[in-house]
Parts: C-alpha cells; sequence; structure tokens
C-alpha cells in the first residue's frame, strides 16, 4: 500500500500527463463501445427498410384451412376467432413476438351470377372479422346478419330445393362492372369451373345492401387482397369472368355453414396473423429464421380436417430474412474489416501514448528496484495505479454509449471498453518491467538497432500481411461470409496491413534521415544536426511515424472499401431492376382500369 501510495502521489506532479492518458483512455473507450452499437442499429436500420418495401402479404403469416365433406368447422365466429388465438399460442417464441394482430377470413367456393349482369361474374361469399370498420360505404349500408330462405326458381333446381338469401355489401368498382347497385339482388348458382363444386348443385341469392371502398388500400390489414376491395379477370380456356367478393356480417356464419358446408360446398379458412417487423432487430434474424423454419414444417391445425394436405403455411416472411441475412453477410463481413483495422490502430495508438506517458513510472521504478523493492512490488503498485486511471475512464465512455445507443446486447460493448482498460494497464506495466530490469523499453519505437528474432518476427508479419492481401483479392468478402466462419488471416488482412506498412517505413525511415544527417552537418551550425541525430536514434520519433503510416494505410483501405461497397449495391440493383425504377404488381394482385 506504502508503494501504491508512492505512485499516487507522483501523479500530482505529472497531472498533465496523467489527464490526457484518462482523456485519451475515455474518447477510445467511448468510440470502441460506440462501433459495434453503431453497426447493430445499421443492421436494424437497413433490415427495416427491406422489409417495409416488401407486400403486406410477403409480411403476414397465414395459415390455410379448407373444410371439405369430411370437415368439421367450428358452429359460430367466435369458436373460429378463439382458435386463431390457439394456433398463436403454438407459434415459436421468436414467431410470436412478431405477431400483433390476428384476423379470420372465410370463403365458400366459387359460385357464378347466372342472371342480370351482362358479363360473366364469379363472386365468393365472404365473412372477413374486423373489415367493416376498415371500410368507407359509398353507398347503402353494411349487411346484416337477416338471412332467409326461398324457394330455388333455377332450372337445375331439385323439386322443393330451397336457396338462402343473405345481405351482403360489393366493392363500389366491382358493383359498377356489374351494373348492380343498392336492392338489387344477384341469383348465383354453384360454379362448375371450380373442382370442389363438381358433385354440388347449390342456389342462393345476395341482396346487395351497400357499396364501398377501403379507407386505406395499401392497409396491412387487406394483405393486397384484391377481390375483397375490387376485381380481376378470370380466364379459363377462352372464357374470361369477372372475380370479386360479397362481404356478409360475421353474425351470418352460421346460417352460411348451415346452406353451404352442410350441402356439401367446400369452404376455405384463413388465419392472418399481421406481424410488427419493427420489433425485429437484425441480432435476432437468425433465431427468428430458425422459428419460420419450424414453423413451416409443422404448421398448427385447429382440427377442421383429418387430412393434413388441408392445412399450408402462407408467408414470404422466411424467404425476406434469409435474402437479408444472405446479402447482409458480406456487408457486415466488410465492415467488421474495417472496424477490426481501426480497433488495432485505436489499440496502437493507445498502447503507444501509455508507453510514452510512463516515464515518470519508469524513473520510480529504477529508483524503488535500487533501494531493494521487490519486482512484484513494483509490477503490483503499477499494475493498480494504471487501473484506478483506466477503470473510471473505460466506464464513463462505455456508459455513455450505452445511453446513446440502447440496445439489448451490451456484451461486445462491454467487452470491447474493457479490452481498453486492459491494454493499457499491460502496456503501462510491461514498459515497467523492462525498465526495472535495465532493458530496453520500446526498442521498435525508439529506433534501436534490432536483433535477428525481432527481425524475424516482423518479416514474418509483413509476409502474413501480403499473403492475406492477396487472398482477399483473389477470393474476396466471400472468403469472410462463407460458412458462417473466416480464415484467420483473411479476417485479420487490414490490421495486418496497417502493421506491416507501419514496421516497413519504420525500417527504411533511418536510411534517408542518415543521409539528410549528412547534409545537415556540413553546415556550422548544431541544431539541426541535433535534430536529426534525435530523430533517427531515439525519442518518439518512430513511434509517431508508425502510427501516422499504419492509420493512413487502414484509412485508404476503408474509403477504397466503403466506395467499392456502395458501387456493387448500385451494380446489384442494376442488375436487379435493368432500369432507373421497376414498378411491379404484388402477388395477388391484378391490373385494374385506371380508376378503379
Amino acid at each position: 500500500m506504502a508503494l501504491l501510495g508512492l505512485w499516487l502521489r507522483r501523479l500530482a506532479y505529472e497531472r498533465t500527463a496523467a489527464l490526457a492518458l484518462v482523456a485519451l483512455l475515455f474518447v477510445t473507450a467511448l468510440a470502441v463501445a460506440l462501433a459495434p452499437r453503431v453497426l447493430e442499429q445499421q443492421a436494424t436500420s437497413a433490415l427495416t427498410r427491406e422489409l417495409a418495401a416488401a407486400s403486406s402479404i410477403e409480411r403476414a403469416l397465414v395459415i390455410h384451412e379448407t373444410a371439405g365433406t369430411r370437415a368439421r368447422p367450428a358452429t359460430d365466429f367466435a369458436g373460429l376467432t378463439s382458435a386463431a388465438a390457439d394456433l398463436a399460442a403454438g407459434f415459436p417464441g421468436e414467431v410470436a413476438a412478431l405477431v400483433r394482430d390476428r384476423r379470420v377470413v372465410v370463403d365458400t367456393a366459387y359460385w357464378q351470377v347466372h342472371a342480370g349482369p351482362a358479363i360473366s361474374a364469379l363472386i365468393r361469399l365472404r365473412v372477413h372479422d374486423g373489415a367493416f370498420e376498415q371500410l368507407e360505404f359509398i353507398t347503402g349500408r353494411p349487411p346484416t346478419e337477416a338471412v332467409e330462405t326461398v324457394a330455388d326458381e333455377r332450372p337445375t333446381a331439385a323439386a322443393g330445393q330451397r336457396a338462402t338469401v343473405y345481405e351482403a355489401a360489393m366493392p363500389a368498382s366491382a358493383a359498377a362492372m356489374l351494373d348492380v347497385g343498392v336492392g338489387d339482388v344477384l341469383p348465383l348458382e354453384t360454379w362448375r369451373g371450380d373442382p370442389t363444386n363438381l358433385a354440388i348443385n347449390l342456389g342462393a341469392l345476395v341482396r346487395i345492401v351497400g357499396t364501398y371502398e377501403a379507407v386505406d388500400r395499401d392497409a396491412d390489414f387487406w394483405i393486397n387482397d384484391t377481390t375483397a376491395l375490387g376485381w380481376r379477370w378470370f380466364s379459363v380456356g377462352t372464357n374470361d369472368y369477372l372475380d370479386t367478393s360479397a362481404l356478409l356480417h360475421p353474425a351470418a356464419y352460421d346460417a352460411l355453414v348451415a346452406a353451404t358446408h352442410d350441402a356439401g360446398m367446400t369452404l376455405h379458412f384463413q388465419y392472418r396473423y399481421l406481424t410488427d417487423t419493427d420489433r425485429l432487430a437484425a441480432e435476432g434474424v437468425p433465431a427468428t429464421i430458425g422459428s419460420l423454419r419450424r414453423l413451416a414444417g409443422a404448421v398448427p391445425r385447429t382440427g377442421i380436417s383429418d387430412v393434413a394436405s388441408d392445412t399450408r403455411l402462407n408467408s414470404g416472411l422466411l424467404r425476406l430474412l434469409e435474402r437479408h441475412q444472405l446479402s447482409w453477410q458480406s456487408v457486415m463481413a466488410l465492415l467488421s474489416l474495417i472496424g477490426l483495422g481501426v480497433l488495432t490502430i485505436a489499440a496502437a495508438t493507445l498502447a503507444a501514448v501509455t508507453l510514452v506517458a510512463s516515464a515518470g513510472r519508469v524513473r520510480v521504478a529504477r529508483l524503488l528496484r535500487a533501494r531493494g523493492a521487490a519486482g512484484r512490488q513494483v509490477l503490483g503498485s503499477t499494475a493498480a495505479e494504471m487501473a484506478l486511471l483506466a477503470t473510471p475512464a473505460a466506464l464513463a465512455g462505455l456508459a455513455i454509449a450505452l445511453a446513446l445507443l440502447p440496445g439489448p446486447a451490451p456484451a461486445p460493448a462491454v467487452a470491447l471498453a474493457a479490452f481498453v482498460a486492459f491494454l493499457a494497464v499491460v502496456v503501462a506495466v510491461g514498459v515497467v518491467s523492462r525498465a526495472a530490469a535495465g532493458g530496453p523499453a520500446g526498442r521498435l519505437l525508439r529506433g534501436r538497432r534490432p536483433g535477428a528474432r525481432r527481425l524475424m518476427l516482423e518479416s514474418s508479419l509483413v509476409a502474413g500481411a501480403l499473403g492475406g492481401a492477396w487472398l482477399l483479392r483473389e477470393r474476396g468478402i466471400s472468403a469472410l461470409a462463407a460458412g458462417g466462419g473466416a480464415e484467420l488471416i483473411v479476417a485479420a488482412v487490414l490490421a495486418l496491413v496497417g502493421l506491416a506498412a507501419g514496421i516497413i517505413c519504420v525500417r527504411i525511415y533511418p536510411l534517408p534521415v542518415r543521409l539528410l544527417g549528412g547534409l545537415v552537418a556540413l553546415r556550422r551550425d548544431l541544431l539541426p544536426v541535433l535534430a536529426v541525430r534525435r530523430a533517427t536514434r531515439g525519442g518518439s520519433s518512430a513511434a509517431l511515424l508508425f502510427l501516422l503510416v499504419a492509420t493512413a494505410t487502414v484509412g485508404a483501405f476503408a474509403s477504397a472499401a466503403l466506395v467499392h461497397l456502395d458501387r456493387s449495391a448500385e451494380l446489384g440493383a442494376w442488375h436487379a431492376v435493368g432500369a432507373d425504377q421497376r414498378i411491379s404488381a404484388a402477388a395477388g394482385m391484378a391490373i385494374l382500369p385506371a380508376g378503379q
């Protein structure tokens, strides 16, 4: 403790150097702690933009169930909403966390309008949970649960057969195409072009009580549903049909099941789960992909049908995330490569400044050793003093970084900030240990003549850097991203290149300076001669040269890499689009006439 007190009292006389070192530690810890947070934030931002650009049907999860003749659908609509909740409870945790809303849609098989309109029309009767809240009625009103049965007057109807009359609302554009309005009644019969209707002979009537338009046609609620909001052309052979939907009140579901499914008609159930992709962070993508794969491999079922193939999952979310992960791997590899190089330069700068700022510690260490202090006491006191300086600075930088960019995974930032403090302690202890033992500290950075072992190590590092640069040039960034792992020499190539450039310049630097010294020696004054000799034989000039060259090398490489990344993105976009812009219809959409 007495030695530690002596070390700390010495700081009062070297407060400027101590404050400068603390400031550098703080800035370095702040920078390295912010780096992974910024990288994670940019990755999440890119993921969010990519998912937002996708169509709503790709982001949604839709479980389809077909209720054939052997199926047992729920007898009330509340049972369907309860079944939708039960299905969501079976989702993997990462997928369930993305679900923000769920809706149930029930469609009949196709009906054909057999009288009235001048064009052939196909209609599905639909019950859509929550649809009326998303609609604006242009004429009329929403339908009610009122249902009645009348005599089936179709020529193909069996004797005594009855037809059900439903109140329904239609899209305003489809009603205009069919030239129908509020109060009109459309006679329907099962369309034999639907394979599920081949043995079904049913009739129904739809009384139009309202026409509507969507409040927001692009809302995720509709997941690009064309026929619920308008119409499309449906072609079978040489025949063209107008395909649309007629919305019923959810309370009419019981009567719909009784009149259709009980008579043999197939019903189609959709359990729609709308997702909030803003909840998904980049670090959660791998786990979410795994969960979506498990969900696709074992789609939960309500038990409506005993046939497993009657249940299927429709979603483009897995494909979107896999495509993002594949494209982002190369970007992350390049950015990680640049980050590793910058981190190496920051560590080298911190080490050099710590070494220069340890001059007072070296003098005290030699004095204490001369007076009989044990080596472990000197090194322990040095480590404690540097820890007292480095730890608060690193913690302050870490705290500010976490406050500026909060996130769910602070572990990388904590590890990097701890590395900064640890590096400062190690460098200070190393300098004091060499000085206390009477050896030269920082031989490379003071420009002394190196030994054969050091030259061999430096030559190996330069050769490794050249080999890594060649591999990176030959194999590209795919060498980092392929297989989920990276070759160590390729991953560290930027740091190695920067260090190699610094070493080469430090070794070559004395040659031109000595030539300059010979020329300066011809002068009669001493100041230039002393300056040149100090630059070649000692001081911090070699350390500064090393850091400047390494920093310039890393900076040039990083700038070139970022320009290459930007140009590659533009080239990839041109290969994918083939023009400045591309207009494409989303899946399931149809091209409507102008104004529809």
